[in-house]
């Protein structure tokens, strides 16, 4: 790991300072999530003996934006003066406006949000670094997994806020964004709020299925698990004919391996979402499966546990949170660099230019930084043992490769007792046009028509008739007797 192998740049007993800026409630970056890892990234960054900065004072400050484009920045105004480098913002209505300021500011900004597809435009966020990519990554793996499966046309539906409220678009809204312009004009797309019901749900997917067989959703995990259970009592999941995509990038809380089993709920609802399950696939945040990577999870849930009372889930914590570990490395790395070249501190433009277009091991495997600033960024593949009930991994999408990779110990198990994935067009068409048969009277019309045509030309055979005696035509009536 890299983080072991110390470049002298700065002298110990320097003093770097770092400021953290995101919500403290109700966000997956939320400040008790993310604090812990930023933490530990700093503890074992200065660390006397194999830190990156030995023996460097790295101090952190933190500010709850609220996740508003009010409170946010102006946290970052009241921080900009006394700080070397920005971690955070989280939330994109905040990151925008920060970023642009820490342009003037030359500050660094890393982050592991602003994925929303604006940000890819760097002349307007000169010092953004994107430690987990962006939506457009994302729209580029799901247009790879689709195609590999043959699939040309989906259906969008996602969670979005409703129009009265001040928070904007919700992050389906600004996920999915880019994955409708990859699918183009074939695709369609639905959006709900907090107040969808049932039978919202059940003509939300009536819709959907008059124009696609393959329908991705975006949405909390037991908001995905009431419209799969909606789709389990339409038959769309008996029928095999369709395919559910989940994208799942943020959840810390919820079971990945069993999120169709709800504790308190009945049995005869969980034995329906197991089996409506059977027809999703889940597409997350590539997760290091190693050792060290669940040693690292641990100490985090008990760091966070201890410290800000917060309780991850089950599950190893997702890179989406953990990725912020990375951006510490990342700055140091640069900071490094840029000193031991004769660089400044305070020259942030300096900093996030050794920050781009490089390659480093993080906590999160190895990390991949464009040209531009955004990591690029890998993905994995789930679908559900329909024995066992857990969700396993099947493919990974590799980002520098641009490619699906399948697992050789395991297949896709289909819906409906299909061995292989299902068109994504009926036979029929959507509309059971192209399997329609004739009305019985234009059926009576064309047979009639083509008795009166056949005899019609019989009649004038017989009529016209003539033999070719001795190379010259003649009329029947005109041919010799014959003689006895």
């Amino acid at each position: 790991m890299l983080w072991l192998l110390a470049v002298v740049g700065l002298a110990s007993g320097a003093r770097v300072r770092l400021s953290v800026i995101a919500p403290t409630l109700d966000h997956v970056q939320a400040l008790p999530v993310i604090l812990p890892i930023i933490e530990l990234a700093v503890r074992n960054v200065s660390d006397r003996q194999r830190g990156l900065l030995p023996g460097v004072n790295i101090t952190i400050a933190q500010r709850n934006s609220n996740c508003s484009s009010t409170y946010g920045p102006l946290a970052a105004m009241e921080l900009y003066n006394h700080t070397d480098a920005f971690l955070g913002p989280v939330c994109d209505y905040v990151i925008a406006p920060v970023s642009r300021y820490a342009g003037v500011w030359e500050k660094p900004v890393i982050t592991a949000g602003a994925q929303a597809d604006h940000f890819v435009h760097k002349q307007e966020y000169p010092t953004l670094t994107r430690v987990m990519g962006s939506y457009r990554a994302v729209s580029i793996a799901m247009r790879h997994i689709l195609n590999y499966f043959n699939w040309k046309i989906a259906g969008l539906l996602y969670f979005d806020y409703g129009a009265t409220s001040s928070k904007g678009h919700s992050k389906c809204y600004l996920m999915l964004g880019p994955v409708f312009n990859s699918l183009g004009a074939s695709s369609t797309h639905k959006s709900f709020n907090d107040s969808a019901t049932v039978e919202h749900f059940k003509e939300l997917l009536i819709y959907i299925s008059k124009s696609a067989r393959i329908v991705v959703v975006c949405a909390d995990p037991p908001v995905v698990r009431e419209i799969l259970l909606v789709a389990e009592e339409l038959n769309m999941i008996d029928s095999g004919e369709y395919v559910f995509f989940n994208i799942e990038l943020f959840n810390n809380q919820y079971n990945m391996h069993k999120p169709w089993y709800v504790k308190g709920d009945s049995p005869e609802r969980n034995k329906r979402a197991k089996k409506a399950f059977t027809a999703l696939l889940t597409v997350t945040a590539r997760t290091p499966d190693s050792e060290a990577y669940r040693n690292f999870s641990d100490e985090i849930k008990v760091m966070a546990k201890e410290r800000y009372n917060y309780t991850f889930g089950p599950d190893p914590v997702s890179t989406f949170v953990t990725a912020f570990y990375d951006a510490v490395l990342l700055y140091a790395l640069a900071l490094n660099e840029t000193l031991s070249s004769g660089g400044n501190q305070s020259d942030g433009f300096a900093l996030t230019k050794r920050m781009w277009n490089r390659k480093f091991g993080g906590i999160t495997g190895e990390v991949n930084v464009d040209s531009n600033g955004d990591r690029i960024t890998d993905y994995s593949l789930l679908d559900m043992d329909p024995e066992s009930g857990e969700f396993r991994i099947v493919a990974h999408y590799i980002g520098t490769e641009e490619k699906l990779v399948t697992m050789n110990d395991t297949k896709i198990h289909w819906s409906g007792g299909r061995t292989s994935p299902p068109p994504d067009t009926p036979i029929c068409g959507f509309d059971n046009s192209l399997c329609k048969s004739m009305p019985i009277y234009a059926i009576l019309s064309i047979a009639l028509g083509s008795v009166v045509v056949v005899l019609f030309v019989a009649s004038a055979l017989m009529y016209r008739s003539v033999r070719l005696v001795r190379g010259e035509w003649y009329p029947i009536s005109d041919l010799p007797c014959s003689k006895h």
